[in-house]
């Protein structure tokens, strides 16, 4: 399991406050590590990509209970990409593994997102998700209201869910650091025909915002 941050505006420690970034970074730290469930009883190899907050993150797995995992944090730089961040650990991967940005929580089933990948015999797998309901959605004519729909579910549309099943391949698409993967390296396999999406119908929510962060803590059941 691969862990690459997603950096936003909204978490981009030079668009925001400070104290806004650490309290966003951290409680995404936190859910995400927690809500990973080793189910098989294995001891589960994962890297955690570094480029902002590093210290902190650090402080924070010296305290993670790792019995189940065999953690590695590497350090990839602070204007890194994600291609480019990938790019940098690819001494560290010998066969299939999964990637993940880490500001995003779900109930999606990895053992069948990995069945699924080797079943199609796939070079990357991404999850696609149904956008999250969030804004109402307004049906005009003219300037008149015809319909109107609070809290539109976006069932009818997909989007990149960030649960990712790569095999080393996905090397040879990325060049260096500068390297966007949701960009030509992606948009090249499409149109290769060598991404394939598992369709994930269950829970899944961005937490890459405080308001997520606040929302899903009030929201979710503690357990």
């Amino acid at each position: 399991m691969v862990k690459l941050s997603a950096e936003t505006p909204e978490t981009n420690p030079r668009s925001i406050p400070k104290s806004k970034s650490v309290a966003a970074l951290s409680q995404e730290r936190a859910t995400n590590w927690n809500s990973i469930k080793n189910k098989n009883g294995r001891r589960i190899k994962a890297i955690d990509v570094l480029f902002r907050k590093k210290l902190f993150i650090k402080e924070y797995f010296d305290k993670f209970d790792s019995k189940s995992w065999n953690i590695e944090l590497v350090d990839t730089g602070e204007d890194t990409m994600t291609g480019g961040r990938l790019k940098r650990i690819q001494d560290r991967i010998d066969g299939t593994f999964c990637v993940t940005y880490g500001d995003g929580l779900s109930d999606v089933d990895i053992n069948r997102l990995i069945s699924f990948h080797k079943e199609k015999k796939s070079l990357a797998t991404l999850t696609a998700i149904h956008p999250p309901e969030r804004f109402g959605v307004l049906n005009l004519s003219g300037y008149h209201v015809t319909e109107f729909h609070e809290k539109h579910s976006g069932e009818s549309s997909w989007i990149n869910g960030g649960f990712f099943v790569f095999e080393p391949g996905i090397f040879d698409y990325l060049q260096n650091d500068s390297t966007v993967l949701e960009r030509t390296p992606l948009e090249t396999l499409a149109k290769e025909q060598k991404l394939t999406a598992f369709k994930h119908n269950g829970f899944w929510y961005p937490m890459d915002t405080l308001r997520a962060v606040s929302y899903t803590h009030l929201t979710l059941p503690t357990n």
